[in-house]
């Protein structure tokens, strides 16, 4: 192999990993891949959420809670979305629903004074959406999470937080890569102009 290919592979090698690393960080957390296949019923002990996990996927039934705490959200405004929805096959008479508890501070399991969100699906409305607005006083990391089921049975959940997904920093920055990137380049070009003398 000519050192011109070397060069173009090892460049191409280069390029592939740091687009692989950008897209790298984005994770689903399933519930039933969770210890005992459930989530924590603990406010006190929430199932713990780290940076790269950008979507959680569950299921409640009544008197059940599934608690989460964020660990590494950033600062500043953003959202999570809470997408509900009954089960495959749900009859007339399907009803399920409870509340959502959420805050940075823990607090009490029944605190009316955190915000909070009604949760209410049935036959004619088998899919309820909730959106989680931190704002710009959202100070970064914690940010728990309760999902407090009070009727129903088999109510499927999504929840969504994008600006979770960020990967953490890489142990190489990547302008370390672009810069050996741009040295590949450098070398390709020097062995060009060589066989053109």
């Amino acid at each position: 192999m000519s050192i011109v290919c070397k060069v173009r592979v090892a460049g191409l090698v280069l390029a592939a990993s740091l687009m692989s690393a950008m897209a790298a960080g984005a994770v689903t957390v399933k519930e039933a891949d969770a210890p005992g296949g459930a989530f924590s019923a603990s406010y006190t002990s929430a199932t713990q959420i780290g940076a790269g996990v950008e979507t959680i996927t569950g299921t409640g039934s009544q008197n059940a809670f599934d608690n989460h705490l964020f660990t590494a959200l950033p600062s500043g405004p953003q959202q999570l979305r809470i997408d509900f929805s009954a089960p495959a096959g749900y009859g007339y008479s399907y009803s399920a629903g409870g509340v959502v508890f959420y805050g940075a501070t823990l607090g009490n399991q029944w605190d009316w004074s955190k915000p909070s969100k009604q949760v209410q699906v049935g036959y004619w409305t088998p899919a309820q959406s909730i959106v989680l607005d931190l704002l710009d006083s959202f100070t970064g990391g914690n940010l728990y999470l309760a999902l407090n089921f009070t009727h129903g049975a088999n109510l499927a959940y999504t929840i969504s937080a994008p600006s979770n997904a960020a990967p953490t920093p890489a142990a190489v920055p990547l302008p370390a890569g672009l810069a050996l990137m741009a040295t590949a380049l450098s070398a390709m070009a020097l062995v060009r102009r060589r066989r053109a003398a």
